[in-house]
């Protein structure tokens, strides 16, 4: 579905099937670049929603959203409910906080652009938020299936920086990329919180965590990486994961072992490219992005939901504006 119309179909598969789900991105011919082509992994029964960042998230997008969301309050509130569209509710709010994620992340960006007096310019971008399906399977079949938690996957996050006329300072615009990552992973646990509260889940907030329960975080490279990666509590697979990005020129800021976070257990870390301070922070699962802690147990949840957003919206809107 695009804005509500359904575009293509196909044919049917068992709940709980994996699926490949691809996005290309082509640049003008004159640019010369190849096409960008992203693979996702998603789940029959499952629901997920594409968000673009074409440059800039506008008030005039989120408020487009608002007035269906008010629209679905309304039908909530008078039990209208031969006129709410299951597909249509879950769509509006997960691109809302699509559109929120990128929206403040730009918002940011171009405060701390103005600070280090670097340009920065947003390259199309895109996120795959999601209600996951928790799925356990038998023999390679889907078994059981339950609600998962709501999350958001970060395939494109580009920008162009770089330094100003008079200051031409790469570490200035190093500084800022590295920044700028940290916020956007925060952002990508934070932006649940603000919609209904609770905790979440990003790579900034398991390395907040580690730091609270007393977990030692390392930076790992090239220098130390024999000595660190003994102390690391993975398995050999993650282990010879992070070796492979080290010897590849990257750096790895990780927890010793697993972090817990209100009933969540996994870890997460950063991939930097210590030259330009531009970087990948992942989680356990293998998502770029973030998550609830809990799970979704009702879809009526989404009530309230619907209602945090309205209640943020008009603090949003006004600072994009």
């Amino acid at each position: 579905m695009i804005d509500g119309q359904v575009v293509a179909t196909g044919d049917a598969v068992k709940m709980g099937t994996k699926q490949s789900f691809q996005m290309k991105f082509s640049y003008p011919s004159y640019v010369g670049l190849p096409d960008d082509i992203i693979n996702n992994e998603v789940t029959a029964g499952a629901s997920y929603v594409v968000t673009l960042n074409t440059g800039k998230i506008d008030s005039e997008q989120l408020n487009e959203k608002l007035t269906a969301l008010k629209e679905t309050e309304q039908n909530l509130e008078n039990e209208n409910y031969d006129d709410l569209q299951s597909e249509a509710l879950t769509g509006d709010t997960l691109h809302t906080i699509g559109l929120s994620y990128f929206a403040q992340l730009d918002m940011f960006n171009k405060l701390l652009a103005q600070k280090n007096k670097v340009k920065s310019t947003r390259i199309t971008s895109a996120s795959i938020t999601a209600i996951d399906l928790n799925v356990s399977y038998m023999f390679g079949q889907p078994r059981t299936a339950s609600s998962g938690g709501l999350s958001i996957d970060i395939d494109r996050d580009l920008h162009v920086s770089m330094g100003t006329e008079a200051d031409e300072d790469k570490d200035k615009v190093k500084a800022y990329n590295m920044v700028s990552g940290m916020i956007s992973s925060y952002l990508e646990g934070s932006i649940f919180e603000q919609t209904f509260g609770g905790e979440a889940v990003s790579t900034m907030h398991i390395l907040n965590h580690a730091n609270q329960q007393g977990i030692p975080v390392y930076t790992i490279n090239q220098d130390n990486v024999d000595s660190v990666l003994p102390q690391l509590e993975y398995d050999s697979a993650k282990k010879q994961e992070f070796r492979n990005l080290i010897n590849n020129g990257k750096e790895i800021t990780v927890p010793e072992r697993d972090v817990t976070i209100n009933g969540w257990n996994g870890t997460g870390y950063i991939v930097l490219n210590p030259d330009d301070g531009t970087g990948e922070y992942i989680i356990s699962g293998g998502l770029s992005g973030g998550c609830t802690a809990t799970p979704i147990v009702d879809f009526l949840i989404f009530t309230v939901i619907i209602l945090a957003i309205i209640y943020l919206a008009p603090i949003i809107l006004p600072i994009i504006a």
